[in-house]
């Protein structure tokens, strides 16, 4: 895989986009970082 690449998800509600920056925070991750894991693990 080649180097990071931004994108957006369109569709996600603000609320729920502001609870997974919260949820990463409080694990001491980055946005990126804690949806890699949660994704990964689901």
């Amino acid at each position: 895989m080649s180097g990071a690449q931004n994108w957006s998800v369109k569709g996600i509600d603000p609320k729920v986009r502001e609870a997974a920056r919260e949820a990463a925070a409080r694990q001491g991750m980055s946005l990126g970082e804690y949806l890699n894991q949660a994704l990964a693990s689901g």
